[in-house]
């Protein structure tokens, strides 16, 4: 499954001559039961708390809890999608520390 900007960065890199990095903004091996996670992911991964000196807090759960309550077709179990979106915040994040 792709995000609503694959299509739009593949094409950037494209002119560019260089590989997009999917894996920065989708798990390799979606499972089903995580499709609503994921339709989330791309509306909510650059809605960040920052501090002062740039660095990233946590994924803003105003942004994430909006994007749940208004997404069309709505999300089966919210509270479950809230909790996958913060676990691939945060498998995305350790993987850019490294």
């Amino acid at each position: 499954m792709e995000g609503r900007d694959c299509g739009d960065c593949r094409k950037a890199h494209e002119i560019q001559g260089t590989i997009p990095p999917c894996y920065k903004c989708r798990p390799e091996q979606p499972l089903t039961e995580n499709h609503d996670a994921l339709r989330i992911w791309p509306l909510v991964r650059g809605q960040v708390i920052m501090t002062g000196m740039g660095d990233v807090i946590d994924i803003s759960h105003v942004s994430l809890w909006m994007d749940i309550d208004r997404i069309r077709p709505p999300v089966d179990d919210p509270w479950g999608c809230f909790k996958k979106v913060l676990i691939l915040f945060n498998h995305f994040r350790e993987k850019e520390q490294r």
